[in-house]
């Protein structure tokens, strides 16, 4: 199958998407043409539910989305940045054994 790429509507980042073909299905949502996770995906529709009205702000069903959202968040975020870290060592210790 043909794939692409494309920006998740909620966090940005960048995923591969992948052009499957669909039956005409007006009424389905498909997470993996607006986000790169489930959770993103459930996000962006409550997100739009709440500008089309369909759905109240402060219903619990959202907060618990909004806190679930939060901590998806800050787990990918700490382990970008255990990523980056692990990298940064491996270049330090790179250029330490070119000087050497």
């Amino acid at each position: 199958m043909a794939k692409g790429i494309k920006v998740c509507k909620v966090c940005g980042r960048e995923y591969e998407s992948c052009h499957t073909l669909r039956p005409n299905l007006n009424s389905s949502f498909r997470w993996q043409d607006v986000a790169c996770c489930e959770e993103h995906g459930a996000e962006y529709l409550r997100q739009v539910m709440i500008a089309r009205g369909e759905l109240k702000p402060d219903a619990p069903e959202v907060q618990r989305a909004e806190e679930e959202s939060a901590a998806s968040e800050q787990t990918a975020v700490i382990a970008e940045q255990k990523k980056r870290g692990k990298k940064r060592r491996e270049l330090d210790s790179s250029v330490s054994d070119e000087t050497e």
